[in-house]
């Protein structure tokens, strides 16, 4: 399960190569990261999508503190 988590971020991670502030990748790599139980990378990813669209709807989760219960999504 976590080589296919690698594999997406990979494809991701070439996504934003090619368009830095798509912010439909960013939020994809949040919820990867999240898979891959790196809260801190994932909450970096999000902030930078929200920074591009700030009414994206995953921008409930940063809460303060958040990113050590991102986990438990």
């Amino acid at each position: 399960k976590m080589q296919k988590y690698e594999a997406a971020l990979v494809d991701i991670n070439k996504a934003l190569k090619l368009q830095p502030s798509h912010f439909v990748a960013l939020s994809g790599k949040f919820f990867v990261l999240v898979a891959m139980r790196k809260p801190y990378e994932a909450r970096e990813a999000l902030e930078t999508a929200v920074a591009i669209h700030p009414y994206l709807r995953e921008r409930a989760l940063l809460g303060p503190g958040e990113a050590k219960n991102f986990k438990q999504l």
